[in-house]
């Protein structure tokens, strides 16, 4: 893991899937303590996305029709209904994602729930440029705001399980253990489901960050075996 970055830096954000880059977005800290690093993605944040010629996503289609490399990245908006907070432990197989309505302001009154990303991550900082890689698995659980646990992706997950781009039975144990210890903090009502932030506002002299410049994220990921 990367030192501890400062409030108010803007970082990239950088998701693969399938072992490729799939989205770079600009990410503002909030904070980087020994809960995690806490960021806020703003849902109107200039991104670069792989963007697919029928505009599917990546995980629909087989994995010996990827193109070699994946599939370009393109600059657009980021596609999100809703800016969002994240959390990405330091030790933990998954990312917690804040979700509030989308029709509308961000209020303690409309609050949706969370959304536990299960995944790889890594964070890095080469003194110019930082950020935090995630490697998705596919697998989630969304969290509603009661605190009742849904899985997410079950099928699809099973599906890729033993595929080479993903992958294998003994992961697919692992990363489902990850969604469980996840899921007893959730019942629990401990640590991020424990109502903190529900009420958290972006301070309004933040800045729109502008787009990642190719230069600052063309750099090899950070999380091993990738």
């Amino acid at each position: 893991m990367a030192d501890g970055f400062s409030a108010g830096r803007i970082v990239h954000y950088r998701s693969y899937f399938g072992r490729e880059l799939q989205l770079v977005a600009p990410a503002r800290v909030v904070r980087h303590d020994d809960a995690g690093l806490l960021l806020w993605l703003d849902h109107a944040a200039p991104s670069w996305l792989a963007v697919l010629p029928d505009h599917g996503h990546p995980r629909d289609v087989p994995p010996d029709e990827w193109p070699a490399g994946g599939w370009p990245l393109v600059p657009v908006p980021l596609p999100l209904p809703q800016s969002t907070l994240i959390l990405v432990p330091p030790d933990a197989g998954y990312a917690v994602w804040w979700l509030w309505r989308p029709d509308g302001p961000i209020r303690p009154d409309r609050f949706a729930g969370w959304y536990v990303n299960l995944e790889r991550h890594a964070l890095w900082d080469d003194g110019e440029h930082a950020g935090v890689d995630s490697l998705d698995q596919e697998l989630d659980g969304l969290v509603d705001p009661d605190r009742r646990w849904h899985w997410k992706d079950e099928d699809s997950f099973a599906a890729k399980t033993g595929q080479p781009r993903y992958w294998s039975a003994a992961d697919a144990v692992a990363i489902r253990a990850a969604g469980e210890s996840a899921r007893a903090l959730a019942a629990a009502g401990a640590f991020p489901f424990d109502g903190t932030g529900r009420d958290f506002l972006p301070d309004p002299s933040w800045p729109q960050p502008s787009r990642p410049v190719p230069a600052g994220w063309r750099r090899p990921p950070a999380l091993t075996e990738l």
